[in-house]
């Protein structure tokens, strides 16, 4: 819902609810945009596509005023994966297409494009089963809002799909997380 004009720079009033996990303070805007800190993109990826996934990260921040774009900031974030997934995919596989990131993530994980892939530095490597449980959640988010939802992402669940994404993007442009 638009707000009254009056209204537009004062945070949305569903983020009153979130505090902080150390002293359980109001969260801030400051906080919130500290928990996109994971969100940043590593250097090895092309402009162009940082630009795409800045889009998400733009939606995401901007929810602290319109909480409903953390909806959409999860959707651009799974639409730069698609394009990135897509653009390899179609470079190796001259004169093949691929539409959709569910057949992309699926191409991408029986060729081992993502076979070392891991979320964070430090943890372990993501099995096959984990892949295919990423797979499915960003294939879900993504079709949900693409096809017309009424689902609202918290901003946890937000990052939950937007975390991932970086560095699915990261890993496609050789930063592999030691």
């Amino acid at each position: 819902m638009i707000r009254p004009f009056q209204k537009i720079l004062e945070p949305d009033d569903r983020f009153r609810a979130f505090v902080r996990f150390d002293d359980q303070t109001p969260m801030t805007l400051e906080d919130h945009y500290e928990s996109m800190a994971p969100l940043e993109l590593r250097a090895t990826v092309p402009k162009s596509v940082s630009m795409m996934f800045d889009r998400a990260r733009a939606a995401y921040l901007y929810a602290w005023f319109a909480y409903e774009l953390t909806t959409l900031a999860q959707y651009q974030a799974c639409a730069t994966v698609e394009v990135v997934l897509r653009e390899k995919l179609e470079a190796r596989y001259q004169g093949k297409s691929f539409k959709h990131l569910n057949g992309c993530l699926e191409k991408a994980i029986a060729d081992g494009d993502l076979s070392a892939f891991r979320l964070r530095p430090g943890e372990r490597i993501y099995t096959l089963d984990d892949l295919n449980a990423l797979k499915d959640l960003l294939v879900h988010v993504r079709n949900l809002v693409a096809h017309g939802s009424e689902m609202v992402a918290m901003p946890t669940q937000a990052l939950i799909v937007l975390e991932p994404c970086a560095r699915l993007i990261d890993h496609c442009y050789g930063c592999r997380l030691p």
